[in-house]
């Protein structure tokens, strides 16, 4: 058998003779069924995998170099079809040291195979998926030096990052994000400018790309620090300047559209969102509903000597749990309307203008409607349709 195997190179042939070793073991050990134990009980079939078999595996591996194979690895052919017996010490004594080896040598910044094609085939080895983790600190190590001098305007870097994110523990992605990328979006998004007639987006762009991979609550801060102020100090000047009313709520739904939905959903997004709400309703009121000036009152007759007026009535005071918006009036349906609109986070305010039968017409979201008599009614093309709230507010979603 030794020299049978002599001449065999398993860079080539990964299965050679491998139908000859089994008449082997039927012959040396006819009463077992895996190689486990003849490599455990020290029998001839023992002998033949060692002296014959092991040595040409030996040098194969010695000569094998991982990033060359990248499709059809013969060694690791070899090692899924040796699945019993000796596949532990063909992985432990010969592979993993190889790996290791040309993960120490590989150079992510001039290397043109990516290091995951010639890494992951081998997570497909369920008992040595374990064993692969040796590597993946000099891996990170090595990726965030060449993430030193990376811009987000190059995609280079995600395509080398998402491969790991189901092989990386969380929390070991996580502050790899945190130190490496989520610095250089910063950078990015304080350089961003917001402007309504001419707005780049490719800075908005190379950042929201990282949003699936980065944590949630640190996207959230970084729109927080370096995007809110700029976006709410532009929508004051805007709104400052009298504009047409009709721009603004379709610019507020263009930006929202844009952040991805995980991260609208985040409390600070929200409430950044409705401070834009507030400030075009306001603006809506200021325009719109100057209040008149109440009629100057006719003078009191004069009163009698020693007459004093009647002391003024103690103030009213609200009911707990009363708001003060409504200690004189129950909420209209008008109210409700406006209610719901927000705790969908969708615009409701005036259309500057505009009515239909008399009655003012509102934006819900991206629709017109006007309220009559407690009943919406909703622009559809040139008609007016009713439409209950709960269907205005599917629709509206």
């Amino acid at each position: 058998m030794a020299r049978y195997l002599m001449h065999w190179d398993p860079l080539v042939d990964p299965t050679f003779a491998m139908r000859e070793i089994i008449e082997w073991r039927r012959l040396l050990e006819p009463n077992q069924r895996s190689f486990e134990v003849a490599r455990t009980t020290g029998n001839p079939f023992q002998n033949v995998l060692w002296t014959a078999w092991m040595p040409p595996v030996r040098q194969a591996v010695l000569r094998w170099s991982p990033r060359s194979f990248v499709d059809n690895d013969p060694i690791l052919r070899l090692v899924k079809a040796w699945d019993h017996g000796m596949q532990d010490d063909i992985l432990e004594q010969l592979v993993l040291p190889r790996l290791i080896a040309e993960t120490e040598a590989w150079d992510p910044t001039v290397d043109p195979v990516p290091i995951h094609h010639w890494i992951h085939p081998w997570l497909e080895v369920r008992s040595f998926s374990s064993r692969l983790e040796v590597l993946y600190g000099t891996i990170r190590q090595k990726l965030s030096v060449a993430l030193t001098q990376w811009k987000p305007i190059d995609p280079s870097a995600r395509l080398m990052v998402e491969p790991w994110v189901d092989v990386f523990s969380p929390a070991t992605l996580e502050q790899f994000l945190l130190r490496n990328i989520l610095p250089k979006l910063h950078e990015v998004m304080e350089r961003m400018v917001i402007n309504p007639r001419s707005q780049i987006l490719d800075p908005w762009n190379w950042t929201m790309e990282w949003s699936k991979l980065m944590p949630v609550s640190a996207m959230a801060a970084l729109l927080e620090k370096h995007f809110f102020p700029k976006w709410l100090a532009v929508l004051d000047a805007w709104l400052a300047r009298n504009p047409d009313m009709e721009e603004i709520p379709n610019w507020y739904s263009g930006w929202k559209g844009m952040i991805p939905e995980k991260l609208r959903e985040h409390p600070s997004v929200q409430e950044n969102l409705t401070k834009a709400l507030i400030r075009m309703a306001g603006a809506i009121d200021d325009d719109d509903d100057e209040p008149l000036s109440p009629p100057t009152p006719a003078p009191l007759p004069p009163m009698p000597q020693q007459q004093q007026p009647p002391p003024p009535p103690p103030p009213l005071l609200p009911n707990p749990g009363v708001t003060l918006g409504y200690i004189n009036s129950a909420p209209t349906f008008k109210d409700v309307v406006g209610r719901r609109a927000e705790e969908l986070g969708a615009i409701f305010m005036p259309v500057v203008g505009k009515n239909y039968h008399g009655k003012q017409v509102f934006r819900f979201g991206s629709q017109n409607i006007s309220i009559d008599r407690d009943v919406i009614f909703v622009q559809r093309g040139t008609n007016w349709v009713p439409i209950g709230l709960e269907e205005l507010t599917r629709s509206s979603l």
